[in-house]
Formats: C-alpha cells, sequence, structure tokens
C-alpha cells in the first residue's frame, strides 16, 4: 500500500512542481531585464533578510543601476499622520503611498480590501508593496494592469476598495464625492464649476487635475508616487530621483492645497468658480483652510452630534495663520437641518466661531447677539465681492 501511494504521489507532486516553478513575467523583471527567480527567491533552507513585505526595495532604491531609475527611500512613503514608528533618516518627502504598516488607518479611511488579488494570507494584516503590486502576473491579464498591479485600476478601483468609506457622491458624507460627471456637475451649475478643470501652472501637465473617464474620482487630485503637492514641480520618477520634487506633508496631491497667494488657484478653484478666497483685509484664508477632502474622522468624537461628519466639507478643527493672528484647533461642527447651519451655536463649535470671536456691543450690529444659528449669512456670504464672507 505505501508504495502504490509512494507511485501515485510521486508525479503528482512533480507535476505540481512543474506547475508552480514557471510563471509568466513581463519586462523588466524577468531575464531579458537580467533578473531571475533567484534575484528574488532564497532556497527553502535559508530564510530572506529582507522579508517578504517590501522585497522590491532591495532593487528600487538609488543605488541600484537598474531598478534605480524608480526609487523609492524611507523618507518618501508618506506619512501624514504621524503614525509610522520606524526610523526614517534624510529628507521626508512624503512623496508615495505608504508601503508598511497597518492596513487598517481610520484618519485614511482605509480598511483592508476585498479584492481576492489582494487578500492573500500572507499579506493580511500590512500595507506592502506587494499589497497592490504582482510581477508574476502578466500586465496584458484582465485581472490587473500596469504597473503591474494585482487588480484592474482603470477607474480607481484598487484605490475605492481600500478606501471604500470614501467611495461617496454626497458631501454629506464628510468626503469629497466620486464617481460623479463633471460635465454633468457643470451643466447642472455652470456658474459654480469651470468649465473643464483649471491648471494651476498650465507649463506643467504633471498638475493638472485628471478626469477618468470624464468622471471624479481618487486619482482626480491624487497621485499614488512621486507626488509633492506642489504645481511648481515636475511630478516623476525622474524628478525624485534627481531631488527636483519637495517636502510636503504627504496628502500626495497633484497640485497646490493653497495658492501662493489669495488670488492665485488652488486645487479647489482648479474646479470650484465663482468664489475668492477669505482676504478682505489680508487674511489670505484659502479654500483648503476651511475645507478639506476628507473630513469625516475626528478621534476626539463622543457623542452621536459630534461623529456627524461637517457638511460642504468644513474641516473638524481650524488652523489658520493670517495678518489678524493665528487659530489652532478651533474645533468645528458645521450642520444643518434644512436652510439652517450652524454658522454659530452655544458650545462655541460654529463655523465663523471656530476662527473668530463674535464681537459684540456699542458700534456692533444687533445681529452679532443673536442667538441664530444662520445670523451670519444674512450679511456675510460666500460669493462678497470683498472677498468670501467680509
Amino acid at each position: 500500500m505505501k508504495r502504490r501511494c509512494a507511485y501515485i504521489l510521486g508525479p503528482m507532486l512533480l507535476v505540481l512542481l512543474i506547475a508552480t516553478a514557471v510563471f509568466p513575467v513581463d519586462f523588466p523583471h524577468n531575464t531579458a531585464g537580467g533578473y531571475t527567480c533567484a534575484s528574488c527567491h532564497q532556497s527553502h533552507s535559508t530564510l530572506g533578510t529582507q522579508g517578504y513585505t517590501n522585497l522590491c526595495l532591495t532593487c528600487h532604491n538609488p543605488a541600484d543601476g537598474k531598478a534605480g531609475n524608480k526609487s523609492f527611500v524611507p523618507g518618501d512613503a508618506s506619512n501624514p499622520f504621524g503614525n509610522a514608528t520606524s526610523a526614517r533618516p534624510g529628507t521626508i518627502y512624503q512623496t508615495s503611498h505608504n508601503w508598511s504598516g497597518s492596513d487598517n488607518v481610520p484618519p485614511a479611511g482605509a480598511l483592508p480590501p476585498l479584492n481576492p488579488q489582494m487578500t492573500k494570507p500572507n499579506m493580511a494584516g500590512i500595507i506592502s508593496c506587494v499589497r497592490c503590486h504582482n510581477v508574476k502576473n502578466p500586465r496584458s491579464s484582465a485581472f490587473n494592469s500596469a504597473p503591474f498591479l494585482r487588480a484592474l485600476n482603470d477607474n480607481d478601483e484598487m484605490c475605492l476598495d481600500c478606501h471604500r468609506l470614501r467611495n461617496s457622491t454626497s458631501h454629506l458624507t464628510g468626503t469629497h464625492p466620486v464617481t460623479v460627471s463633471y460635465s454633468g456637475a457643470v451643466k447642472a451649475r455652470p456658474a459654480a464649476f469651470q468649465a473643464v478643470p483649471a491648471n494651476s501652472n498650465p507649463g506643467n501637465p504633471t498638475s493638472a487635475l485628471k478626469l477618468v473617464s470624464g468622471q471624479v474620482l481618487c486619482s482626480t487630485c491624487h497621485r499614488v508616487h512621486f507626488a509633492d503637492s506642489n504645481s511648481a514641480t515636475y511630478d516623476s520618477a525622474t524628478s525624485a530621483r534627481q531631488g527636483h520634487l519637495s517636502p510636503s506633508s504627504g496628502w500626495l496631491l497633484r497640485t497646490d492645497l493653497r495658492g501662493a497667494s489669495a488670488a492665485a488657484p488652488n486645487i479647489c478653484s482648479n474646479c470650484h468658480a465663482g468664489k475668492a478666497s477669505h482676504n478682505n483685509k489680508g487674511q489670505d484664508v484659502q479654500c483648503g483652510d476651511c475645507h478639506g477632502g476628507h473630513v469625516a474622522y475626528d478621534a476626539n468624537a463622543v457623542t452621536d452630534q459630534e461623529k456627524q461628519p461637517n457638511v460642504y466639507l468644513i474641516r473638524r478643527y481650524m488652523n489658520v495663520s493670517s495678518s489678524a493672528g493665528a487659530v489652532r484647533n478651533g474645533r468645528v461642527f458645521f450642520q444643518y437641518t434644512g436652510s439652517a447651519r450652524n454658522y454659530v451655536d452655544y458650545r462655541g463649535t460654529g463655523v465663523c466661531q471656530g476662527c473668530h470671536a463674535v464681537p459684540q456691543g456699542p458700534g456692533y450690529p444687533p445681529e452679532h447677539a443673536s442667538t441664530d444659528a444662520n445670523v451670519c449669512a444674512t450679511c456675510h456670504g460666500h460669493q462678497s465681492t470683498f472677498g468670501s464672507f467680509a
């Protein structure tokens, strides 16, 4: 019986080994590119020293003569929420999606993906290069797309898988709408939008906002790699390698969150028209100072009301430096029922109160003493000719 089993299992194991030993690999990760299996794999008797998670960095670093043309160093990993724990020597550029750490990051609206291609057991719980990339599947595969992605991402499918909490068509959910037609928005409100998205730096094609099949998606505003949120720099692997990108906050934006001046374009005004900066007395408070792309998460939220996201993407906390002074962590709850919006409230957390102590007394209008939550808007409007809310 044992001999019979051996005769049966032997050929089966041989077939299994043959079937699993050969993988189609596109250039440059194949012999034509100068690589062999041993370039990445070691024998079973020796454990790899680099580890499974980010073996890619063995070659994709400035010291490698081949893959160094698309290189990454620890300081390139985005860490806007300060949750990276490893040492990051050198200049902190934060120009690429983080490739280490947990795959469950509430401030980023990130959850473990659901796509089977991205849920292998040895990937569980972590983000890494191989969570998104797989050099062993040809790029012509129906399941993936360039550059060696594990799944299709032609319409941001992978982005919307991990960040599915932000897959919404409404600002009421606390995140910028996605999967919406830009031309449809323009048609519905032509005065509120640029006819086509503008470019803060027309001479730089990499700072242009990107519509995907005519839709606003994650990649309209964000890049995954080599993005420093600066329209003055050309976002590319070459720029990163030559030190031409600038240190950033890690938001991976295609263009400027704030313009160089109150009159300069920014990532919001590239699409949204008709609203000037809050700048009546040179405060230079721009769109991104009051609004955020994603405002649903608040680590300090306790009550049910606090957990409700601010409408119109008003930031949870105001942090503004202006000619009138600075505000740090001014907490705001901006919600409404019907047409009523809490510009002021009894807790002092109305959107105007996030920065302003409303002046009262002789010389000020009686409305300044009103408890009507919507009172500010009776005199101060977003489309004021003196600047928004002037």
